[in-house]
């Protein structure tokens, strides 16, 4: 299982579609996180001007939905979307069944595994891209984001009462340690997310499948938030900050909850492949 996790991984990542991520990243760090930034910074001279955390933290949050949505989802799909169909149109999963003497199940499993791995990088890379952006147009600082650790930077240019306990956090977490995090959980989202549009692509086999299903989530964001609330958005999840209340938003989505959602999608869509995928003629 390890040699065929560490196959899949290794084809996934050395990919030209990787580039993708550099644009993907830098549209709505420029947009969101420094345009924003310097328009506060302009506009409100009287409070402490936003650092490059500001920017990270106004690019996932301020640009919300479309960062996330537009940006990350449809990029990873381009990159790792069509995994399943290409392969066996290509005739390479029957390569590698009589190859490898691998069954069918292992075959899957390593497939939603690297698509997992591979996510976890992916955003840790797009972050890293965000970041880097952000520093080089806004004052660096080691001390985290004003907007979250100053309540009254917050009220000042947004008029929202920041939660007391996202307050404490951030005043007490070093923001390299909240990028992290951030890193994570958006990996685990959208690894998640990934493998069950992967499974789709074992029911309907059409390498656009899971493209279409990203798009759908994107053009559809601004109408799960005005009808149903931005928790219920599969993007809006991705986000740590609106987990940790950060600009009240209500209502506050759990952060355990949230993670158990994703394992359990990564493992349905483990179980149930591995039933399709036996039947399947490969």
């Amino acid at each position: 299982m390890k040699g065929l996790i560490k196959n899949e991984l290794v084809r996934l990542l050395i990919s030209p579609r990787w580039l993708v991520i550099i644009p993907a990243a830098l549209i709505p760090a420029h947009l969101f996180g420094v345009e924003l930034a310097r328009a506060f910074n302009f506009s409100h001279p009287n409070i402490p001007a936003l650092n490059v955390w500001d920017g990270f933290m106004l690019t996932f949050s301020a640009g919300g939905v479309w960062t996330l949505a537009y940006f990350f989802l449809l990029a990873f799909a381009f990159i790792a979307g069509d995994r399943f169909v290409g392969d066996k149109d290509s005739g390479y999963l029957s390569w590698l069944v009589i190859r490898a003497d691998a069954d069918k199940k292992k075959i899957w499993t390593s497939k939603i595994l690297a698509v997992l791995i591979a996510a976890l990088i992916y955003s840790g890379l797009y972050m890293v891209i965000v970041v880097g952006y952000n520093a080089v147009f806004l004052p660096v600082s080691f001390e985290g984001s004003q907007l979250a650790r100053d309540p009254s930077v917050m009220y000042e240019i947004f008029r929202i009462t920041t939660s007391q306990q996202t307050i404490n956090f951030y005043q007490n977490v070093s923001p390299f340690i909240i990028f992290v995090l951030g890193a994570l959980f958006a990996g685990l989202g959208l690894g998640a997310i990934t493998s069950a549009l992967l499974y789709l692509t074992l029911l309907v086999q059409k390498s656009f499948v899971p493209m279409i299903i990203f798009a759908l989530f994107a053009f559809s964001s601004h109408l799960f938030v005005l009808f149903r609330g931005l928790g219920y958005h599969p993007a809006a999840r991705l986000n740590l900050d609106f987990h940790l209340g950060f600009g009240n938003i209500e209502p506050q989505m759990t952060f355990y909850h949230t993670i158990s959602l994703w394992t359990l999608i990564v493992v349905l869509s483990i179980y149930l492949g591995n039933r399709k995928i036996k039947k399947l003629e490969i």
